[in-house]
């Protein structure tokens, strides 16, 4: 019940209906060892007491992660929204300047 929880309402919204397919196996891990670590983390018993996700040495390798995850599964309209958006910005604030300086 909680892994279709997470699967409908933030995977497949978040991502989108057409997308959400080849990283919800990944999402989904991700969630699970966050929760079960956070969980563990409240045993004041258990190793030192300490959370694990406090750890940067955690923090670091599941960025990376997510990292190659991102640019594994990217297509080509990933990489053209990051490209022609980042063009476009530029292009547009060019014409806002250029408009500006103009005399009529």
């Amino acid at each position: 019940m909680i892994v279709m929880t997470i699967n409908d309402d933030v995977v497949k919204s978040s991502i989108g209906e057409k997308h959400y397919k080849p990283y919800a196996p990944f999402l989904l891990t991700i969630f699970f060892f966050i929760l079960t670590a956070n969980l563990i983390g409240l045993i004041p018993v258990f190793p030192g007491g300490a959370n694990v996700t406090g750890n940067i040495n955690i923090t670091l390798f599941l960025a990376i992660c997510s990292m190659i995850v991102i640019n594994l599964f990217a297509n080509k309209e990933y990489w053209k929204d990051i490209f022609l958006a980042s063009c476009t910005s530029i292009t547009e604030g060019t014409d806002s300047i250029d408009a500006s300086h103009r005399t009529v």
